[in-house]
């Protein structure tokens, strides 16, 4: 047999995609001073923020930091210019008081809406900038953009004069939320059920799987099963893995059927080869007396949920953005500054460089930047961001300066530009300890660096069990997980050990190829049993590790004493065992002793991994007042042994 997945149990079959710290629905959201907030999955006091209109960074004395630069020419006339702007996503701390307030919750229940990407556009007249946010924090993102005569001039009206400033702010920004996916609600009477196969079909026969289908298939045509589906998936996201998760529930619903209304069918199984017979696999119509069960119909809705990707767009028009400024809390002359061409700013070339990387959460030592000016080697600058202390603003910067290259009284911008991240040595973790970039041009004064999206990606790999995972029967589950991308000398292995108290983790993988994410993972389960554990293969993987149980089947069998002579019968054996090699099962054994005291019905119970792997082998002793016997040795696929011991001493 090929190697299969641990089914859902069918009261539950639900897609937990990220059930991990930070799940939002995308359904459950709102709106409060200017905030959407979105409801947490699975505790209804936690909600996840994020502000809808961009609004302007300010210093510590609350100035906006925005600039405009405009140069003039030896008659004094504006030539062109730079305009400098700041953004963030932020919302003050007394404005997520007054919405906990409101939604009757601590402050400590907000937080950000975990971002997986996003961009940022500056638009100006018909001109588009975009640049990259932080994508953590309030989501700064800084802009520079070069400036004509006429925009340098509308612009200044624009800011300071006008009611409107046809500039415009615009994020798009990435997350992960769930949804409903798929709802069936299945009804049925048990009496029409069983009347509609007693007429349709002939109930004397064998029945195998493909009849059992037609039957069901039958039923849901005449009305008599009813199965009212509906399906919350968008079509263009109707992929392979969404319809086969439908057609998993559907292959449920019949499952229900079959355990009500047939039984396998034949047994005991005398062993091939020794002379007895064999007979394949069946199962044999069960006829309910329907007077004598609690439950007479059928009335089941099953829910499904998946994780999606979705976008949101906080945007705004700089009038908005600049209203402190307009209603006069700074003057224009703060944000305006003129020069001329023989300003000693055009005899230097400078670059501020800006680098976007988070040094605590990438493990990152230092960063090195190599710029490079016009041809000659001696105008090889390199800069070095290092960690600040500064853990509010997140930022880390430096700057370097030559002297201009003039071409036809104008000066060259160009500046080659290349870095290395170099990670710090103590955290190897199976990763390069340096990765660099390739050489790019610039010709902006201010150079921003995100390398956690130029050279690499700290891949979250979220590793949990479900709630129902029954921990109950295991101390621990070992989970082992391995990353290999030899192109880019990586070669990242972990073990992780769940328990109990400890049933949810996050293993960062390092990425430097984009298109490279599959990984391996291999689960060891450790049963209470001493000694005892239940190893998977190595399975292949691109996103998240549930843990669920492997054995969520088990196979029972009742074993029923009829007539034993006790007077001649000391005690009654009987052992049975349960295997499964092709799925890697260990033998489950087990030895059930009957006596006169002792002589009420047992039962056998293993784990098992598919539903049509049945078999269970047992022999029967016999303890005689005087020495022992073995009197039969068999197997069956039912779920009860009748044993009727009418047997004399040897």
């Amino acid at each position: 047999m090929g190697r299969q997945r641990p089914r859902l149990n069918r009261l539950a079959i639900v897609n937990r995609f990220m059930e991990m710290t930070a799940v939002l629905q995308y359904l459950n959201s709102r709106e409060i001073k200017g905030v959407s907030l979105f409801g947490d999955d699975a505790n209804p006091r936690k909600y996840y923020y994020i502000q809808q209109q961009p609004r302007l960074t300010s210093d510590e004395k609350g100035k906006p930091k925005l600039g405009l630069i405009q140069y003039r020419d030896d008659k004094q006339e504006i030539t062109g210019g730079y305009f400098t702007l700041e953004v963030n996503l932020g919302v003050k701390e007394e404005t997520l008081g007054e919405i906990a307030k409101q939604l009757e919750t601590d402050r400590h229940s907000l937080e950000q809406v975990p971002l997986v990407d996003g961009t940022v556009t500056l638009t100006i007249l018909n001109n588009s900038y975009s640049a990259k946010p932080s994508l953590f924090g309030d989501n700064q993102a800084v802009f520079s953009v070069e400036l004509g005569r006429d925009e340098v001039t509308l612009l200044k009206q624009a800011l300071f004069q006008s009611a409107f400033a046809p500039i415009g702010v615009a994020y798009c920004l990435d997350y992960f939320a769930t949804r409903p996916a798929y709802s069936f609600r299945i009804r049925a009477e048990l009496d029409r059920v069983q009347k509609h196969i007693e007429e349709h079909y002939d109930i004397n026969l064998i029945f195998f799987s493909i009849n059992i289908d037609n039957i069901v298939d039958s039923l849901v045509e005449s009305s008599v099963l009813e199965i009212e589906e509906e399906n919350a998936v968008p079509l263009e996201e109707q992929t392979a893995a969404a319809t086969q998760s439908r057609d998993r529930i559907v292959q449920e619903i019949k499952q229900m059927v079959l355990a009500t209304f047939f039984k396998p069918k034949f047994g005991p199984i005398q062993e091939t080869g020794g002379g007895g017979f064999s007979f394949p696999m069946g199962f044999s119509y069960y006829k309910l007396d329907i007077t004598q069960i609690d439950r007479r119909s059928f009335n089941l809705a099953i829910n499904e949920q998946a994780a999606v990707r979705r976008s949101i767009y906080p945007q705004g028009y700089l009038q908005g953005l600049l209203s402190g400024i307009q209603q006069g809390n700074f003057k224009p002359d703060d944000f305006i500054t003129s020069i001329d061409l023989e300003n000693s700013f055009f005899q230097k070339r400078q670059v501020a460089v800006i680098c976007r990387a988070n040094f605590e959460r990438d493990d990152i030592n230092h960063i090195q930047v190599t710029l490079t000016y016009g041809e000659i080697s001696d105008r090889e600058r390199v800069v070095f961001l290092w960690s600040s202390t500064d853990r509010e603003t997140a930022i880390w910067s430096a700057s370097t300066k030559w002297d201009s290259t003039l071409n036809k009284k104008v000066m060259q911008r160009d500046v080659k530009v290349s870095y290395k991240v170099i990670f710090n040595i103590s955290n190897y973790s199976g990763r390069p300890q340096q990765v660099e970039s390739r050489e790019t041009v610039t010709d902006r004064d201010n150079l921003e660096i995100f390398p956690y999206d130029d050279l690499y990606l700290n891949e979250q790999i979220p590793i949990f069990t479900p709630q129902s995972f029954p921990w109950d029967r295991y101390r621990s589950v070992k989970v082992e997980v391995r990353y290999l991308d030899e192109d880019n000398l990586i070669r990242q292995e972990q073990t992780f050990n769940l328990r109990q108290n400890n049933s949810a983790l996050t293993w960062t993988m390092f990425v430097r190829d984009f298109k490279r994410r599959q990984f391996l993972y291999k689960l060891t389960y450790y049963p209470y049993q001493a000694g005892d554990f239940w190893e998977t293969p190595e399975w292949p993987c691109q996103e998240q590790i549930i843990v669920r149980d492997p054995f969520q089947l088990k196979r029972k069998v009742t074993v029923v004493l009829l007539t034993v002579n006790w007077s001649e019968i000391r005690t009654v054996y009987l052992e049975l065992s349960y295997k499964d090699p092709e799925n890697s099962l260990p033998i489950q054994s087990v030895c059930l002793e009957f006596s006169p005291l002792k002589s009420r019905c047992q039962t056998f119970e293993a784990n098992q991994r598919l539903p049509d792997c049945k078999r269970v082998d047992y022999r029967v002793i016999v303890c005689f007042n005087q020495g022992a016997k073995e009197i039969l040795k068999s197997a069956t696929v039912g779920n009860r042994i009748l044993l009727g011991l009418d047997v004399k001493a040897p």
